[in-house]
């Protein structure tokens, strides 16, 4: 977790490490590693806020944000609400992908875990 904008990160090396935390890089080449942001619940507001992340870079850190989920459908619909800009997300489940089970000795027993698929992103002003 980088501080304080509180963003998570996985399979990092340390030649990335360095331009992520001075934000000297360009979001585009380090999405992929994004995990989310702290402020987010687990599942498709994480997935909306880092979608969000990807349109307007890394001034999303520097902004309040308020995420709101509803139900749609066979998904999800989250708003995400950044100073005056306000973003849509529609997000419906994908697969369900095997993943071990965290603090669990050796990770066992396997669980589950659902893929998102986000169908579209929408900035509503």
């Amino acid at each position: 977790m980088t501080m304080p904008d509180g963003r998570m990160w996985a399979g990092l090396d340390l030649e990335t490490l360095g331009p992520i935390l001075e934000k000297r890089i360009e979001v585009e080449q380090v999405a992929e590693f994004c995990r989310g942001w702290v402020g987010a619940a687990k599942g498709p507001e994480q997935i909306a806020e880092i979608e969000i992340f990807k349109q307007i870079g890394w001034e999303i850190d520097d902004q309040k944000r308020d995420i709101n989920l509803s139900t749609s459908g066979d998904g999800w619909s989250v708003e995400v609400l950044l100073h005056n800009d306000r973003w849509n997300v529609d997000i419906t489940p994908g697969r369900q992908v095997p993943t071990i089970t965290c603090r669990s000795e050796g990770g066992l027993p396997f669980t589950t875990a659902t893929e998102y698929i986000v169908n579209s992103v929408n900035k509503v002003n």
